[in-house]
Parts: structure tokens; C-alpha cells; sequence
């Protein structure tokens, strides 16, 4: 497990230039394993997931959409995912990811959750109170 406390962090949505903004999480740290047609390892992935108090299965889902390849979870490893994939490009997706499944559409916070159930899945906000449908 990687200590959060010398890793780079980042903002969660607001300002990337205010170094006093509350909301922090560490920046994707990648390793790559030249197996099977290689592989691309998030070796962090917990600690990301902790700090947007999202799971596993929702984050690894949305990655494997958007790079159209199997994505995993391997316990005590990270996330791997198949190919050779640059920081950018993970952190990219992983920003969208935010932006869509973790900000409060109304204020901004990232303090929220989110209700899945078979008709449809909401984004609640801890902050404001509002609750956006999710499509």
C-alpha cells in the first residue's frame, strides 16, 4: 500500500491552482508489467477510490468503457488494465469520471454519494442536499 502522505495530490474539481482547497486525492501512479501483451497496473487505486469515496466495481467499469479493454481489480496490486497506457491518459478519464459520477452538478462539492437501483442511479449531494439523476 502506497502512503498517501508523500504522494502528489491533487484537487477534486475546484480550482487545480488554490492549494488551501479542502477536497484532495492522490494523482495516478502507474507501473507497467510486459506480460501477456502488456499490462498497465494503477498501483494506488485504493487510495484514489478512499478519497472519492467511490468502489471498485464502479470505477473499473467506467474505465474499461471508456478504453473499449478488460479492466480488473487485483487485491493488494491495483488496477490493471490491458496495454500500455500513459498517466495522462488515466488520469484524463479519471477526471471525467469525476466530473460526471462524483461533483455535485449544482455546487460543485465532491461530497456525495451515489443510489443505484434497477430503474435508475442518483447523484446525492452531502453539501447541498440536491439529488441529480444520473443517465
Amino acid at each position: 500500500m502506497n502512503n498517501p502522505f508523500t504522494q502528489s495530490m491533487i484537487n477534486i474539481g475546484g480550482d487545480s491552482n488554490d492549494g488551501y482547497y479542502r477536497y484532495k486525492m492522490p494523482a495516478i501512479l502507474t507501473s507497467y508489467e510486459n506480460k501477456n501483451g502488456g499490462t498497465t497496473v494503477i498501483t494506488n487505486i485504493t487510495e484514489i477510490l478512499s478519497s472519492l469515496k467511490r468502489t471498485s466495481n464502479e470505477l473499473s467499469k467506467y474505465f474499461a468503457k471508456n478504453l473499449s479493454c478488460n479492466v480488473r481489480i487485483i487485491k493488494n496490486k491495483g488496477m490493471t488494465v490491458i496495454g500500455n497506457r500513459s498517466k495522462s491518459e488515466l488520469q484524463s478519464i479519471l477526471t471525467k469520471y469525476i466530473e460526471t459520477y462524483v461533483l455535485c452538478p449544482t455546487c460543485g462539492n465532491p461530497e456525495t454519494t451515489i443510489e443505484i437501483n434497477k430503474k435508475k442511479s442518483s447523484l446525492t449531494c452531502d453539501a447541498c442536499g440536491n439529488t441529480n439523476n444520473l443517465s
